[in-house]
């Protein structure tokens, strides 16, 4: 069923994109995607055919957490709704960067949603849009859970004079999984495996550590450590501690994704990358405007190269 599944899946893609293309309208410089099939209307819909289709909250979260969204429609999705409210919504429908609504009346727009929006952040995240992705992160860590603690109800009002609705167990889990994304992410188009993706600049800032243990991906446990050196050798060192069986893999499965890994070393300022090395050796697979080294699949496999993984230096300059 599941080799089936893969064969088909390539046209139920090309079937969904093209969907998504007929019923895109135009609204000034801005593109709607409407959140109900064949209803051109990115705003109030007050005689949707079911409750759930009043909810685009929901409905963005959903179809981006698919990951069968391309980047230019998740951008096209992003812009339209911090630019245009649509008919019948109160402002902006993202409030903070976070989707806002009620129920079935999206009208009101002062609830910041934080049981759904894990789909909207992996969208974003996937497209590349890392900073609307981090403005989501902070604003729902900070305004939609109890200070310290997980503990998160399931929408939360702007008016902090209302109360909120109770305790919602899949709030809680929300910011721990932007979290877990930011620092760890596979694409999943590409299956490359991504460390640090959208860390924030400032927590590389001179002197700044960053490491995670044990974290878990569809490859096998992982951990990683950053340290930065900005303001003394104008370096990032990496250290990233990879399956051991990625090395001698045998069978389809454990090995290394099969798009390789891609780091991520984005520091605070203007800076961007002038050299890499991997085990003392310069490497020159990196990006230097995008602040990205990458190593593919084949060189995982080589030997010695999981051992050069836990000594990586990344130089700036201006």
């Amino acid at each position: 069923v599941g080799l089936r599944m893969l064969s088909i899946a390539p046209a139920v893609l090309s079937d969904l994109k093209a969907s998504i293309g007929i019923d895109a309208t135009p609204d000034g410089l801005a593109t709607c995607h409407p959140y109900v099939a064949g209803v051109r209307e990115c705003g109030m819909l007050p005689h949707a055919p079911s409750p759930r289709s009043s909810e685009p909250w929901r409905t963005y979260a959903e179809v981006l957490y698919s990951g069968a969204m391309d980047a230019a429609t998740t951008r096209q999705i992003l812009e339209y709704h911090q630019t245009r409210q649509g008919s019948g919504v109160q402002g902006s429908r993202l409030k903070l960067g976070v989707l806002s609504g009620c129920g079935r009346d999206i009208s009101c727009g002062t609830y910041l949603q934080t049981f759904t929006v894990h789909g909207w952040g992996y969208g974003l995240l996937q497209a590349g849009l890392v900073e609307p992705y981090l403005l989501q992160y902070l604003a729902l860590s900070a305004h939609g859970y109890t200070r310290g603690t997980w503990i998160a109800p399931e929408t939360v009002p702007i008016d902090r004079t209302i109360v909120a609705p109770p305790f919602c167990p899949p709030a809680g889990l929300t910011a721990p999984l932007l979290l877990k994304w930011l620092l760890l992410f596979e694409d999943p188009h590409t299956h490359t495996l991504w460390f640090a993706r959208a860390v924030p600049r400032v927590w590389l800032s001179e002197g700044e550590a960053l490491q995670v243990d044990r974290a878990t991906s569809a490859y096998g446990e992982i951990a990683f450590a950053l340290r930065s050196a900005l303001g003394s050798t104008g370096c990032v060192h990496a250290n990233l501690t990879l399956p051991l069986a990625w090395a001698h893999c045998q069978s389809p499965w454990p090995c290394a994704p099969p798009g390789g890994i891609a780091l991520r070393v984005r520091p605070p300022g203007q800076l961007s990358i002038k050299a890499v090395t991997i085990g003392g050796r310069a490497w020159l697979d990196f990006n230097a405007s995008d602040y990205t080294v990458r190593v593919n699949a084949s060189h995982l496999a080589a030997a010695g190269t999981l051992d050069a993984m836990q000594s990586i230096v990344v130089s700036f300059g201006l």
